[in-house]
């Protein structure tokens, strides 16, 4: 017998959901960057280089240490939470989370044994007992971005957010002791030490707050849907296999397999500019709506398509986080065209600032780049695993084509045009698939346009304010300036058709979405 309770991936949940996702992303995002000026900062150049290989190093050990762990936590948890009782969805979490434990462990033995060999084959051997013990931090970091991962998944985003804010607290406490309070310099030694402290009290708050969700949810009755049966065994081996062939043909073609790769050829300099501008880069993109969002939608949408199978709105709902994306980016570009010397300059306590050029180039990269990320998100939904497995080919001319740019004395912007060039071949290949699946994907070239269109008024209008002068109250002015000229032209062209303000106007405070919608009805009746 079928017992009610409300409905946990209901409207009202998402809009809580997204009140807390908002509020913990914007300030983990300022500690992030206040992070980074530190960081940059901070470090000598060689040593800034180091680390940005460790990162790399980090990064991709605990990509491929996942066998798709992460889709199937993406994809299941929900169905199960929509579905089970409260200790069935349990088994299941915890069984996710022991397998990526184990994983983890194996990939840090990996790397303790191989590092002598990665020491030799980037040249700093002196680094490789440091290496060593920063290889525990890809067990831990791997653990804590799982745990972000289910808490996402159970639309439990204020208990992610908090999670991932006292990492970025106690970090950030730990540089600023340092290079404020005790005036000393900081090394690369002290950075590792802090990062385990952060990252590890990180990884085991995750399981305090498991538990702290178990005794919540358990005082509520939980539905038994007899009509839904749970996936099997070979079911989820083979989605999470799938996604996985994905994920390595993805890290293949990913910024941080391209530096490890382009660290052979570059001098320390320029890897440490690079990497300054990749930690730009992967900032941003972390907070562009549609990679942001994807991770408070998902469930619901997931949730809403398993009902309804409307594929229309499923499509509607993936290209309107794009226009949100782009909208993002076309305000970061206007930005750094105009003021990005300057910003880079003052971020990077004046280390890093010839690296204008780059950083704009990867901004153009992210176009395709978020693009494909969502397009691979309405894949998986759609359980078209094998769309996904063909279009990751086009990620093995990444590091060809990098090695060609980097012979023809591209230098650090070889990455940015490896990344472009493959991704925009991605996503050829995923709609090609898509439509000859039935699928019939619609990209919104009006809308798209009018984001384009934006982009142009605004930067012609501010190049008046441009200044050289490097002064933080005249940027900020010209910033303020420029952001208002934005937002005028936004709001005259209005790149959302009228489906997409009705499906804002759900998330949005019911005063704002009546004016948002007043306009849209003006917009679209001109």
């Amino acid at each position: 017998m079928n017992t009610k309770r409300s409905d946990p991936y209901s409207i009202q949940r998402l809009r809580n959901n997204l009140c807390h996702f908002g509020i913990g992303k914007f300030v983990n995002g300022c500690l992030g960057l206040f992070i980074l000026h530190l960081l940059a900062g901070g470090l000598s150049i060689p040593e800034y280089a180091i680390y940005v290989l460790f990162i790399a190093i980090t990064k991709i050990s605990t990509s491929f240490s996942s066998v798709g762990l992460e889709t199937i936590a993406l994809i299941y948890i929900p169905q199960y939470r929509a579905n089970r009782r409260i200790h069935e969805l349990l088994a299941f979490i915890f069984s996710l989370i022991s397998l990526r434990m184990f994983l983890l462990i194996l990939c840090v033995g990996l790397i303790w044994f191989g590092s002598p060999f990665l020491g030799d084959y980037f040249s700093f051997g002196q680094w490789v007992p440091l290496l060593q013990v920063y290889a525990w931090i890809i067990f831990l970091e791997g653990l804590a971005n799982y745990w972000q991962i289910i808490f996402g998944s159970l639309l439990s985003q204020g208990v992610a957010q908090r999670n991932w804010l006292l990492r970025n607290l106690l970090f950030t406490t730990c540089l600023l002791t340092i290079t404020y309070i005790w005036n000393t310099e900081l090394t690369l030694k002290q950075v590792v030490f802090f990062e385990l402290i952060a990252t590890g009290t990180s990884a085991l708050l995750g399981f305090l707050e498991m538990f702290w969700i178990w005794k919540k949810e358990g005082q509520h009755s939980w539905e038994y849907n007899s009509k839904w049966s749970p996936p099997s065994f070979q079911m989820m081996r083979k989605l999470a296999l799938s996604n996985y062939f994905n994920q390595i043909f993805y890290k293949l073609g990913d910024h941080q397999t391209l530096l490890l790769v382009g660290a052979r050829f570059l001098d320390t300099t320029t890897i440490a500019g690079l990497g300054f501008c990749l930690a730009l880069y992967a900032q941003i993109s972390r907070y562009l709506p549609g990679m942001m969002l994807w991770r408070v939608f998902q469930p619901k949408i997931i949730a809403t398509f398993t009902a309804r199978k409307n594929y229309t709105e499923l499509q509607e709902k993936i290209m309107l986080l794009y226009k949100g994306s782009l909208l993002c980016l076309s305000a970061l570009l206007i930005i750094c065209v105009s003021f990005g010397e300057n910003l880079l300059y003052l971020l990077s306590q004046g280390k890093y600032s010839d690296t204008f050029l780059l950083a704009i180039m990867l901004l153009v990269t992210l176009i395709p780049v978020n693009h494909r990320f969502l397009l691979s998100g309405l894949a998986n939904i759609l359980e078209q695993p094998r769309m996904i497995f063909w279009a990751a080919f086009a990620f093995l001319f990444a590091l060809p084509l990098e090695y060609i740019f980097l012979l023809l004395e591209f230098g650090n912007l070889s990455i940015s045009l490896a990344l472009l060039l493959s991704s925009l071949l991605y996503n050829i290949i995923l709609i090609y698939f898509l439509r000859n699946s039935g699928y019939h994907y619609h990209f919104d070239l009006i809308q798209v346009s009018k984001i384009g269109l934006i982009t142009i008024a605004t930067s012609a209008a501010a190049f008046p304010f441009v200044s050289s002068k490097l002064i933080s109250s005249h940027i900020i002015i010209n910033l303020m300036i420029t952001g208002v000229l934005y937002l005028i032209f936004t709001w005259l062209l209005l790149p959302f058709t009228r489906r997409d303000i009705q499906a804002l106007t759900r998330l949005l405070p019911p005063n704002i979405a009546s004016r948002l919608k007043m306009k849209s009805e003006i917009v679209h009746s001109n």
